[in-house]
């Protein structure tokens, strides 16, 4: 199971935008299950991923701006394969995907708290890389899917106001 998340938080990049800036873009994936509002235009894509845990369906959207330093603004939502399900809660799942962030971001944890998307889990982080970044997160599971909300900064006030505004403005669109 670790290495699935692993490889699902190393490889599933689903919405990027770098350096972005305001107002931002409204964006609804295609599946309408998520909304967010980028810094950008977004396209979107839906790749299966072998892993180790089992086949994994990662639904992608994606916008780039090559420019430095690097400013990411992400968005996944990827199917959970049975075997991760049937192991542990949500709690311990939502906490494995923190820990595959600070895998691929070596740093230090900032701050964190348990969170909810309506009545959904989820786990609300900031890292600070050893690179000098800010990473601000929030993870949800939610009907067999794992949604990761991601925004890789500088580490400086107004780009970390930017990314907090980003992650907060997720919102789960499906049923409950």
């Amino acid at each position: 199971m670790k290495s699935f998340l692993r490889l699902l938080l190393g490889s599933s990049v689903a919405a990027v935008c770098l350096h972005c800036q305001d107002p931002g873009v409204e964006f609804t994936s295609a599946a309408g299950d998520f909304s967010a509002v980028f810094p950008g235009p977004v396209s979107q894509i839906e790749e299966p991923i072998d892993s180790p845990d089992g086949p994994v369906v990662a639904r992608m959207a994606v916008h780039m701006q090559p420019m430095t330093p690097v400013r990411q603004y992400i968005v996944s939502s990827n199917a959970l394969p049975a075997a991760v399900l049937q192991s542990g809660g949500p709690a311990e799942r939502l906490l494995r995907g923190r820990a595959g962030l600070l895998r691929r971001y070596p740093g230090q944890i900032e701050s964190e708290e348990s969170i909810e998307s309506g009545r959904h889990p989820g786990r609300a982080f900031e890292i600070r890389t050893r690179s000098g970044q800010r990473i601000v997160a929030r993870l949800f599971e939610i009907k067999g899917r794992l949604y990761v909300v991601s925004a890789l900064t500088p580490d400086e006030p107004g780009e970390i106001r930017r990314a907090r505004k980003f992650v907060r403005s997720f919102q789960y669109l499906g049923s409950d």
